[in-house]
Order: structure tokens, then C-alpha cells, then sequence
């Protein structure tokens, strides 16, 4: 019992260091070419769900354990870097393909509490999707990652939201309230 709950307590910690260091993106609407007329991937802004580039690792959530008999192979592994990579864009101020709810998404006028939560449903439409119902401890890990996460971006991106995508660099307050 104690065992499981250092687990639980040490990949929780991991997991939101890796959150609190991947809040960062490395190419910003304003610094694209034709950012006001045209639709970019999701992916052309982010860097994933780490810092400073792809790390393959922190972009899935780690091994999530169901030990329930009917929960079939047991073991999940959960990528989260297409939310992660949403986020990136809206903390950015781009127009983008979502890639986990289907349409073109205009992040330029939402508020930075907007687009985390936006995050935090994303993260959650992929542990019920990438996790099946006949799982459900396996789930309530993922739900608890993506709560880590979400409450990692809460906590310090507003030094990384682009308040004003249209202004070159980043900037703290602009169009977009940094809530």
C-alpha cells in the first residue's frame, strides 16, 4: 500500500516536472509566414509535452497499470502530444487543425484560461479514448497525470502566453487576457 502510493507519488512529481519544463514553444504565430490568412498544423508550433525539443518519453504518459482481471493488456501507454501540441499553438495565437476534436481553431482571441483548459479537456478525451471503459484504474492514473499537467500550466504559463500574437516575441498582456 505504502509502496503504491510512493509509486504514484513519485511518477506524479515526474510527470509535473516534465509539464512545468515543456511549457515552452519554440516557433511563435507572429514569427510565421501568413500566420492571419492560413490553417497550420498543431504540430508546427509545439515541442510536445517537453522542453527544448521532442522528447519521445514525456510525450506519452508512463506506464499506466490496470491489475483488474477484465482489463485486457493491462498496461497502457497513453500519447498526449497532440493536446500538448495545441496547447503550444494557442499559447502561441495561431490558427490550427485540431487534431483531437476535429476543426480549425482561431487561438488568437482566447484567454490563457481558455486554452488550458482546453488542455486539460484534451488530456482527458485522450486517456478515455486511448484507455478502454473495461480499464478503469488504469484510467483514473491517466485522469491524475493529466490533472498534474493541467495544474503545472496553470501555475507558471502565464510567463510564457503570448498575450499579443500579432507583436513579435512574447508578450505578458495584449489582446489576450493572461488569466
Amino acid at each position: 500500500m505504502i509502496t503504491r502510493r510512493l509509486r504514484r507519488l513519485a511518477v506524479g512529481v515526474t510527470v509535473g516536472a516534465a509539464a512545468l519544463t515543456g511549457l515552452a514553444a519554440t516557433a511563435h504565430a507572429d514569427t510565421k509566414p501568413d500566420n492571419l490568412r492560413r490553417v497550420f498544423a498543431a504540430a508546427e508550433y509545439g515541442t510536445g509535452c517537453s522542453f527544448p525539443g521532442p522528447n519521445l518519453l514525456l510525450d506519452q504518459s508512463p506506464p499506466l497499470v490496470d491489475p483488474s482481471p477484465w482489463a485486457a493488456p493491462w498496461v497502457f501507454i497513453v500519447n498526449f502530444r497532440p493536446a500538448c501540441d495545441m496547447h503550444d499553438a494557442g499559447y502561441d495565437g495561431g490558427i490550427v487543425f485540431d487534431p483531437i476534436n476535429g476543426g480549425i481553431v482561431d487561438t488568437r482571441g482566447l484567454s490563457r484560461s481558455t486554452i488550458d483548459a482546453r488542455f486539460h479537456g484534451d488530456l482527458m478525451t485522450s486517456c478515455n479514448r486511448q484507455i478502454g471503459w473495461n480499464a478503469p484504474a488504469a484510467r483514473a492514473q491517466c485522469y491524475t497525470i493529466a490533472g498534474t499537467y493541467y495544474l503545472a500550466v496553470r501555475a507558471a504559463g502565464w510567463a510564457l502566453f503570448d498575450a499579443d500574437p500579432a507583436v513579435q516575441g512574447v508578450q505578458q498582456s495584449g489582446t489576450r487576457p493572461n488569466n
